[in-house]
């Protein structure tokens, strides 16, 4: 543990781009449009992500937030 403040902004970054069940997207791509390289990506020079069309991923996170509420709904009203 000693060495956490060398890891952690791996960690982080891993984190911010794995898309996450609740959204369907990853945090990086929400706030900059995209998935971010990560180092290794930059060293074996891997195509750039392509971006994410923010109309579609907002209408994607609104369906997903519509119908947690009708199932959150139908569980409270049993």
């Amino acid at each position: 543990h000693e060495d956490r403040d060398v890891r952690l902004p791996d960690v982080v970054f891993a984190y911010n781009n794995t898309r996450h069940e609740s959204t369907g997207y990853a945090p990086n791509e929400i706030i900059f449009g995209k998935l971010l390289p990560s180092k290794v990506d930059r060293q074996l020079s891997m195509e750039e992500p392509k971006p994410v069309d923010p109309i579609s991923m907002a209408q994607n996170i609104q369906n997903k937030l519509n119908r947690t509420k009708e199932l959150q709904k139908q569980h409270y009203d049993q």
